[in-house]
């Protein structure tokens, strides 16, 4: 399977102000708060992912649903495919190459084939090494601090965005936790309340908090910031 993603923080004012009309029809791709269930609350939604399926054309939007507890998967119309549930506050998720879904929620991250069963649980809750530390009252609309998911796009380790901890922890391709980066702070190479985490094309990580967005390479080297 042949997938490119795309990740971004669903704030829904944003996304319809990105999308502001009717002008986008011709592809559906836009969010609507009557999407076959989708939550409006202060809990969210989360991230979202957009998984461009080169094999069989089938795209697809993932949407980490805090405010109903689960991720909800629908096609570029808004007509739902699937859901994942049973996972509390889901702030996180994004597909590899290879169409596995990682969600990360309150007590941790799991991962999923692409029809939404279960694989394993990659991390708990807490504080360790290979620990989340996600809140459930986390609130999108409201700035606090968020988790989310990033998957580089060369080696496909997952980098997971540790809100609660203001930190970066990161997997390998088998789940096991290989390094992690970042502290609580304003200087640099620190984060006050993360928000997001992203790649860009040339495999810089990108991250947003409070204040900054954080420049690093994929080894966990702080590069630059600018304030925002």
């Amino acid at each position: 399977m042949k997938t490119k993603t795309y990740t971004l923080i669903a704030i829904l004012s944003i996304f319809l102000a990105f999308f502001p009309s009717h002008a986008g029809e011709q592809d559906n791709w836009y969010f609507h708060k009557d999407w076959d269930g989708l939550s409006s609350s202060n809990y969210g939604p989360g991230q979202v992912a957009f998984e461009e399926n080169a094999s069989d054309g089938k795209n697809r939007i993932y949407v980490a649903d805090m405010g109903n507890n689960k991720v909800q998967v629908y096609d570029l119309n808004g007509s739902k495919i699937f859901e994942i549930t049973n996972l509390n506050r889901p702030m996180g998720v994004t597909i590899d190459k290879n169409g596995t879904i990682y969600c990360l929620y309150h007590h941790g991250i799991k991962s999923f084939d692409n029809n939404g069963t279960l694989i394993s649980t990659i991390a708990g809750s807490g504080s360790g090494d290979g620990q989340i530390k996600a809140s459930p009252h986390a609130r999108v609309y409201y700035g606090d601090a968020q988790s989310a998911l990033a998957i580089h796009p060369e080696n496909g380790k997952l980098y997971a965005l540790d809100g609660g901890n203001n930190r970066v922890q990161v997997f390998d391709t088998n789940g096991s936790f290989s390094f992690k980066f970042g502290i609580y702070g304003t200087a640099p190479g620190q984060f006050k309340d993360p928000k997001d985490i992203a790649f860009m094309p040339d495999n810089t990580l990108a991250i947003t908090d409070d204040n900054y967005l954080h420049f690093y390479d994929d080894n966990g080297n702080f590069l630059d910031r600018k304030s925002h």
